[in-house]
């Protein structure tokens, strides 16, 4: 196994509709970001189970000092999503579980209800795609679940290949069932 040197993406990341700035653990912002969550907690629980956790603005405020973490060790690098028209925080972006070594990376996103259909989503992942080219990244994956049809239609829209189904994936607490999780990936040709 050899060290491969950590690429950490930019901290802030301006779009044509939205810009990406990087977590930042504040008391101040993680009471912006509860009020979102909070308000959008119905619209994203089914397809989001770790906002269950999320019950308080001190919740929120560890889960943003635990991104401050991983972006350090160079793990993990998320953002919050801002509006440009509005100069609003209206959702949520990660790379995750980044391997410098296997040069790959999970990513995620949730958005506010009254943010979906305008195109953020999309450009979200191609803000954070350019991203992983700058990093030497050769593989970004993701996991949908099943009835999560805006999402698979955002994964879909933007190039990522289905390449298979994790039946019983994922415990569904909200369901009280198994879920079946779609994994796609966006892999550079060699």
């Amino acid at each position: 196994m050899t060290d491969s040197p950590i690429v950490r993406p930019a901290e802030k990341i301006v779009g044509e509709l939205i810009t990406l700035e990087k977590n930042v653990a504040t008391f101040k912002e993680a009471e912006r970001r509860f009020a979102l969550i909070d308000a959008n907690r119905e619209h994203l629980l089914p397809w989001m189970a770790w906002f269950a956790n999320i019950k308080t603005p001190e919740d929120t405020y560890d889960y943003l000092k635990s991104c401050e973490d991983r972006w350090a060790k160079g793990s993990g690098f998320a953002y919050g999503i801002i509006e440009n028209a509005t100069d609003m925080f209206v959702g949520g972006c990660v790379l995750m579980d980044v391997s410098f070594e296997n040069k790959t990376a999970l990513r995620g996103s949730w958005l506010a209800k009254s943010a979906r259909g305008k195109g953020y989503a999309q450009e979200a992942g191609v803000l954070m795609e350019a991203q992983c080219d700058k990093m030497g990244i050769q593989r970004i994956s993701t996991f949908v679940e099943t009835g999560n049809i805006a999402s698979i239609r955002n994964m879909e829209k933007s190039g990522y290949t289905l390449e298979g189904t994790l039946r019983n994936d994922k415990w569904c607490d909200i369901r009280k069932t198994f879920c079946d999780m779609r994994i796609y990936a966006k892999v550079k040709e060699r």
